[in-house]
């Protein structure tokens, strides 16, 4: 008789079968169908119910903690009860929010959100406006939330650091790596500079592209995916939105932001220098997760083209 070790599993994938019966108990609903749109970051399931759609995330169990997600989920519920319109976790009958999931690399929570209506942002110029506005009334009114949850910065570490270790540590394009280590010591010091107090620093959404929100039919737009929010620089969310943007969609949402709160001097200067933040990031978490979601999604294509786009906000900065 053979005897099989247990082959550690890096990511697993729940069976959205599987979950209509967990879901159907937990919440007490009727659900019609579950349906996987997207596993990577974490995983998105579109959920049919008789109350209408949902959206079922499950996180991955190596990158999340409970207190964290609990961090998340509280952050939006309280912008939900300043009257932001903000896609929330739903209770469950047990007045628990979050599912327990014994998956084979570990436990995995899952939460299911009401559904942000509507279509995505497009270059609906009133949208964009209105998701500017929406953005820095989240930042004012975190920094007015009373007892705000630990989660990771968004911070130096966070922006450059560790993106960098996760890139050297790859063989290949050894004199990219470089240059992007020579562009990180020009652009740490300038960041450094900046405040770290409100309403400079504080609670972000950290992932603030227009992708991450819907327009409505009447006009309303509901932000949703908060998963890298944490404390961080205002303008690194602002930078978020208005990279690669046309001037028109620039305008639009900076005179939204505007309604609330104006940048500072220093945060305006300082975009094109999250900007390129951003983009070492992007090379980093995607290279972190090279074995989970394969090279397709870290191609010399795509490195090409993150490059380029670095190079030139640079090559801007210095002149």
């Amino acid at each position: 008789m053979e005897h099989y070790l247990l082959i550690p599993t890096l990511r697993s994938v729940i069976a959205p079968d599987a979950l209509v019966s967990l879901v159907e108990a937990a919440y007490g609903l009727k659900i019609a169908r579950i349906r996987l749109i997207k596993a990577v970051v974490l995983d998105t399931y579109r959920v049919w119910t008789h109350q209408g759609l949902l959206i079922l995330r499950v996180y991955p169990s190596r990158r999340r903690t409970r207190p964290e997600i609990d961090a998340e989920l509280d952050f939006l519920a309280y912008l939900q009860a300043q009257g932001v319109a903000v896609s929330v976790a739903m209770m469950r009958l047990d007045g628990t929010r979050l599912l327990t999931l014994p998956a084979p690399e570990g436990t995995r929570y899952a939460a299911l959100f009401t559904y942000a209506p509507g279509i995505p942002l497009g270059k609906n110029l009133a949208a964009i406006r209105s998701y500017g506005h929406s953005l820095a009334h989240i930042h004012a009114l975190a920094d007015g939330w009373p007892s705000p949850r630990p989660r990771t910065p968004l911070d130096l570490a966070y922006l450059l650091d560790r993106p960098l270790e996760q890139l050297a540590a790859l063989a290949a394009r050894h004199d990219d790596w470089a240059f992007l280590q020579a562009v990180a010591a020009v652009v740490r010091p300038r960041l450094a500079a900046l405040p770290t107090s409100p309403p400079h620093y504080g609670y972000c959404h950290g992932d603030a592209g227009s992708n991450n929100a819907h327009v409505a039919d009447d006009g309303q737009v509901t932000l949703f995916d908060f998963d890298f929010c944490g404390p961080g620089w205002r303008a690194y969310d602002v930078a978020t939105f208005v990279n690669g943007e046309s001037a028109e969609v620039v305008q639009a949402f900076m005179a939204g932001y505007a309604e609330v709160r104006m940048l500072a001097d220093e945060e305006l200067a300082a975009l094109p220098l999250f900007q390129i933040a951003r983009s070492i990031w992007l090379l980093g978490m995607r290279a972190s997760y090279i074995n989970e979601w394969g090279e397709i999604h870290f191609t010399d294509k795509f490195i090409d083209y993150v490059l380029a786009a670095i190079k030139s906000t640079f090559a801007l900065i210095k002149s």
